[in-house]
């Protein structure tokens, strides 16, 4: 299948697209700076332009059989366009366009878990994510219309766990914002990119996905792991989300505040995924992230 990605160059999209690639896909990518772009699997088209540009996007998605839009939310009208763009460009050829936004649309979780069903209360920082999702998916009859939620992201060193390893590096012990009772969903950037290749080849039009690998687990226990990984004194302490805030914004830092607990229950059962990568407690200690040992 002939692939355009967005944000194929960040954290995530870079993972996505190597495994589109060796998943027999042929990829062309949206990038604002085609120098930049080197790490992408050989045999990458290149486009330069950006999301807050629809006739580039449309142009390049009339080229393509489906497009998987990673790229961070531009707000809401750049969002509303892009997604229009590419329905409009897919639509009447049976393309597919699996529409990436987060669990934190669901914003913060009480009692059971959260699953692709349930409401949507979205934090302030994704706010606006909730209508370019409804966009996306009213537009599954002329087009196969996926949404994709991942979780918080870990592995190969990257995403808001490296964050949590250098809040601890700087205070000298874990750090956990906003009370000790917070959780959060996670999955592995390796599951989350076999996720993306299998909604791009089955996931049915309408779907909505959870890309969680472990429901719910304590940022406690990820920030003493972050402790460790950074060399830093044992255990935890928590932070108001005012003090955080002045580190990365109020927006993240109430992010960083949200407890969820999110299911995905029915994702794997439609799909046939299967996460089998490490934990992220253990990833966090003893992988990617930790401390290489002096020599």
């Amino acid at each position: 299948m002939e692939l355009l990605l967005t944000g194929a160059t960040g954290y995530l999209g870079g993972v996505v697209a190597r495994r589109l690639a060796e998943a027999g896909h042929a990829l062309t990518a949206v990038v604002r700076e085609p120098s930049r772009a080197t790490g992408l699997p050989a045999g990458t088209r290149l486009v330069q332009g950006a999301v807050e540009s629809p006739e580039v996007l449309a142009d390049a998605a009339s080229r393509v059989d489906g497009v998987v839009h990673l790229a961070p939310s531009g707000g809401l009208a750049t969002d509303l366009a892009a997604a229009r763009a590419f329905t409009d460009a897919l639509a009447g050829r049976g393309g597919v366009l699996v529409w990436t936004t987060g669990v934190w649309v669901l914003g913060p979780t009480d009692g059971g878990a959260a699953a692709e069903d349930s409401p949507t209360a979205p934090i302030a920082l994704v706010h606006d994510r909730v209508a370019a999702e409804r966009a996306v998916l009213s537009a599954a009859d002329v087009v196969r219309a996926v949404v994709l939620r991942p979780g918080i992201v870990h592995g190969h060193g990257g995403g808001i766990p490296a964050l949590l390893v250098e809040q601890a590096r700087r205070a000298g012990t874990g750090v956990v914002t906003g009370a000790a009772d917070v959780r959060w969903p996670m999955v592995h950037v390796d599951d989350l990119a076999d996720l993306y290749v299998a909604a791009v080849e089955r996931a049915a039009s309408g779907s909505v996905l959870h890309g969680v690998a472990e429901e719910g687990v304590p940022v406690t226990d990820l920030a003493t792991a972050a402790a460790h990984a950074a060399g830093a004194g044992p255990g935890w302490t928590v932070r108001s989300t005012a003090e955080t805030a002045t580190e990365v914004g109020a927006a993240f830092a109430d992010a960083l505040a949200t407890s969820q607990v999110v299911s995905a229950t029915r994702t794997r059962f439609a799909l046939g995924w299967h996460p089998r990568r490490v934990g992220a407690v253990t990833d966090v200690a003893a992988g990617s992230y930790a401390r290489p040992s002096a020599a």
